[in-house]
Parts: structure tokens; sequence; C-alpha cells
């Protein structure tokens, strides 16, 4: 995937989000969409241990 895709690809994904990123203020939406993203990575990846947790013992 050359540059420009890879462009083109970060802003159809920021497209996406609730914020308008062209904005330098919406930095800091941006950055609590991430938050909530990771927060909901993070929780899933815990579920995930856990069942193997479980799965082990």
């Amino acid at each position: 995937m050359d540059l420009e895709e890879k462009i083109q690809e970060i802003d159809k994904d920021m497209s996406e989000c609730s914020c308008d990123y062209n904005k330098l203020k919406d930095l800091d939406c941006m950055k609590r969409d991430m938050e909530k993203e990771l927060e909901k990575m993070i929780s899933e990846w815990e579920n995930v241990v856990e069942l193997l947790d479980g799965k082990s013992k």
C-alpha cells in the first residue's frame, strides 16, 4: 500500500468519527474518541483473559 492509499484510508476512518478533525480544537474530541475505543478494546481483552484463565484452571 502506498502513502496516498494509506492517507485516504486514514481520512475515511476519521470521517466515520463523531468530530470534525479538520479543526484543531477538535483534537481533544479526537483524543476522547480514541480513549473510548482503547477502553473498549482493553475491556474486551480482559474478558478474553478471564475466559482463558477459567479454562486453564
